[in-house]
């Protein structure tokens, strides 16, 4: 059976609607609900309604903190993976340091081909950059030190630690 239209018009369906209840704000709604409750005429659909309501909104609350949450999360994952990787850019950098110093005294300065001094290049770049360039402009002193003592890209160096990090854990 529908409801008649005037069944409709009574003052209580009009002020509970869903659609009047999402525009007001909690105090009006719980006004609402009070107003009813003390005139005790149609209280359960007044209550049903604005109880259905404040449900509504709850659960925009807590889905607006659980997201608020999940974007945090992944903040603080973001920083921790950000602060790893420039922990392991500098050890990075260390490390070139180091095979840089070595390979300078162990070929006594001689670390680029005459390709690579009329290119420009420093030799440092030599110990970061991919291996093509790094085979282009080296002397047959600085690649024998590499085949000697080695030589790691960033990626590789990273690979090793993560591999490292996972044996000890």
């Amino acid at each position: 059976m529908v409801p008649s239209f005037a069944y409709r018009l009574i003052p209580s369906r009009l002020a509970a609607r869903p659609a009047r209840l999402r525009k007001l704000p909690d105090d009006k709604v719980a006004a609402i609900l009070i107003r009813y409750c003390n005139s005790r005429r149609h209280v359960d659909h007044v209550f049903d309604a604005v109880v259905a309501e404040m449900e509504r909104r709850d659960r925009l609350i807590a889905d607006e903190r659980a997201a608020r949450a999940r974007v945090q999360q992944q903040l603080d994952r973001d920083a921790r993976r950000r602060t790893r990787d420039e922990r392991l850019r500098e050890e990075y950098q260390l490390y070139v340091e180091a095979a840089y110093q070595a390979a300078e005294e162990a070929t006594r300065g001689h670390m680029l081909n005459r390709v690579g001094e009329t290119a420009g290049v420093r030799p440092r770049e030599l110990f970061s950059g991919p291996w093509p360039r790094a085979r282009k402009y080296a002397s047959e002193e600085l690649l024998a030190w590499w085949e000697d003592h080695g030589r790691m890209t960033f990626t590789e160096f990273k690979r090793q630690s993560r591999q490292s990090a996972g044996e000890v854990a």
